[in-house]
């Protein structure tokens, strides 16, 4: 058995076109810009309806009830810092806002120096106290509807693919 190959009609059309694709497809940039576009989009969603990605409530903050707003929402400078990295290996979310993480998994803040911490409160008054507990309140993840966003612009994405590569 020299030569096991086996050839058949339009095979040469067929390997083009499927070097075409290979070629559309190298560079999936455009892609995963798309994508974290709609990441990123979760993100002010998680914000605006104060939902972790799993969509279990937020605690309120003391803040938020005290003023009538909504948790995390007080200057916007925490939502308003997360922004959208991608390369042609994925897409990341993130953000340079020191107290992100301590917002996303939660914290217990203590006093370094001095015996309490001592702030004023969104009523106008000042409190002293041992510590403060924030609970998580996450905000990255993929929820259920961005899930399913990503898989239509995924298959929106094969399919132009595919057409264009005829």
């Amino acid at each position: 058995m020299a030569n096991d190959a086996v050839y058949f009609q339009g095979q040469e059309k067929l390997n083009q076109w499927l070097a075409r694709v290979v070629k559309e497809t190298s560079d999936l940039k455009p892609l995963f810009d798309d994508l974290g576009d709609i990441l990123l989009d979760g993100v002010h969603d998680r914000f605006d309806r104060g939902v972790a990605p799993d969509g279990k409530p937020w605690q309120k903050s003391w803040r938020a009830i005290a003023q009538g707003g909504k948790t995390g929402r007080d200057t916007g400078r925490l939502l308003n810092s997360f922004y959208v990295k991608a390369t042609s290996k994925g897409a990341q979310v993130a953000t340079n806002v020191s107290y992100a993480p301590s917002f996303h998994h939660g914290a217990v803040i203590t006093p370094k120096s001095k015996p309490y911490l001592t702030f004023k409160t969104p009523t106008g008054g000042w409190v002293k106290v041992k510590k403060v507990v924030n609970p998580a309140r996450p905000i990255l993840g993929v929820s259920e509807d961005d899930a399913q966003a990503m898989l239509l612009e995924i298959e929106d994405y094969l399919e132009k693919v595919l057409k264009d590569a005829k």
